[in-house]
């Protein structure tokens, strides 16, 4: 069964045991009116997810989107 969460989507960097970086995308400004250094990625909780994701089956070498359908072979 795929595990659709954060954790488990290979566009997720861990922080700690508990969040982590979403980087799906570029990361934004925190402040629009920040210095341009003021970016970062968004942070998520591990049980999270959302539609976009791209995410293992265990030790399978096989991705699958938020549906179930298989995108990719990592090999």
């Amino acid at each position: 069964m795929i595990m659709k969460r954060c954790d488990n989507c290979i566009y997720w960097n861990q922080l700690n045991s508990l969040t982590g970086e979403c980087r799906y995308k570029p990361p934004v400004l925190k402040v629009p009116s920040a210095p341009i250094s003021a970016v970062a990625f968004p942070v998520t909780e591990a049980d999270m997810w959302c539609g976009e994701g791209r995410f293992k089956d265990g030790d399978s070498d096989v991705l699958y989107d938020f549906l179930g359908s298989q995108v990719q072979s990592l090999k």
